[in-house]
């Protein structure tokens, strides 16, 4: 089964991804429009419907979602890449797409 957004088909694993909370996933940004937010990672601990909430090395950071591309770090799988617009939504909205 794959999922389905912006007319482009999904893994499965990664659709699924999508659709549940991110807090206390590891992520970097790997690319944004604005240069102060690449490289930046850490422990998503809190997520708005625009924004994931970081807790990085250099303390507490926001970083919008919808410009960005990060790199999604799960234990035991290769690091997975995802578009920010991707996750655009808030949690409780998420679990039910």
């Amino acid at each position: 089964m794959t999922g389905r957004r912006g007319g482009r088909e999904l893994p499965k694993g990664l659709s699924q991804l999508l659709r549940r909370d991110l807090i206390g996933l590891k992520l970097k940004v790997i690319s944004s429009p604005c240069h102060n937010y690449r490289g930046i990672g850490g422990i998503v601990i809190d997520e708005t419907k625009n924004m994931l909430i970081l807790d990085t090395e250099d303390g507490i950071k926001k970083v919008p979602k919808k410009a960005a591309s990060f790199l999604i770090k799960l234990e035991g799988f290769p690091p997975i890449r995802v578009e920010g617009w991707r996750l655009l939504g808030r949690p409780e909205e998420k679990i039910g797409r």
